[in-house]
């Protein structure tokens, strides 16, 4: 992880990406200053930063190199989250690999999520498109079911089942599907009877009827599995 150094007034006086020895907390040598990779910068600090960078023959990275060249020029400051914010308030995840992204949103569909999307004391405030509500309704005297699962407005299950799942917008699941413990991206179409587990799906990608993913070690030669078991489908698939 980043790791920074602060003065008293919680100014970063030094920044370095990963480093084999992160410098310590003066006052706590077994810990250290970690980077939780949330900023606000005012716009044109950071346009002009970046252009500074581009002329060079840095990486141009934002950890190596950006965030580093600031620190001794620019007031930086660091928020203590472990000071200001009581522990009910406490919530990050590093969602820097595939495997990690996945077990987050999962963990937000557990009966007690340590982070609640729902919590009226801590709204989470965006703008998603218009939309018209989430629709469940059967076909072919199929039932629509979802368990356990966030169902994002314009989606659609048309006697389909949705099992532990997140479904964002525009998202349709026809009939005799099943999709369980899986995440699809806006706009993602899943066939008749197909039927996915623990894959994730990106945007626009649609799903032929009767096709099954995550089901079996042949994902392996049409998609990456992640170390963790997940099948990744990529944007742009076009699966015959």
């Amino acid at each position: 992880m980043g790791v920074l150094e602060a003065d008293a007034e919680d100014r970063i006086t030094a920044f370095s990406e990963k480093p084999e020895f992160p410098v310590p907390i003066p006052s706590r040598p077994d810990r250290c200053r970690v980077n939780m990779g949330v900023y606000i910068f005012r716009t044109e600090a950071l346009v002009r930063a970046i252009i500074a960078d581009a002329k060079t023959s840095s990486l141009h990275d934002f950890g190596h190199c950006i965030i580093p060249a600031m620190a001794p020029t620019h007031r930086i400051y660091a928020y203590d989250v472990l000071e200001r914010c009581p522990p009910t308030k406490r919530y990050w995840q590093d969602v820097g690999t595939l495997d990690t992204y996945f077990e987050t949103n999962m963990d937000l569909l557990a009966a007690n999520p340590a982070f609640d999307l729902f919590a009226s004391g801590w709204p989470i405030r965006h703008h998603g498109g218009q939309y018209p509500p989430a629709l469940m309704r059967s076909s072919h005297d199929r039932d629509a079911r979802a368990l356990d699962s966030i169902l994002c407005p314009g989606s659609i299950v048309t006697g389909g089942s949705v099992v532990r799942s997140i479904l964002s917008p525009r998202v349709l699941v026809e009939a005799g599907a099943l999709v369980e413990q899986s995440i699809l991206f806006p706009g993602v179409r899943v066939g008749a009877r197909a039927t996915l587990q623990r894959v994730i799906v990106d945007e626009n990608v649609t799903i032929p009827p009767d096709t099954m993913i995550g089901t079996s070690d042949a994902d392996r030669r049409h998609f990456l599995v992640t170390a963790g078991g997940v099948t990744v489908v990529p944007e742009g698939t076009l699966i015959g």
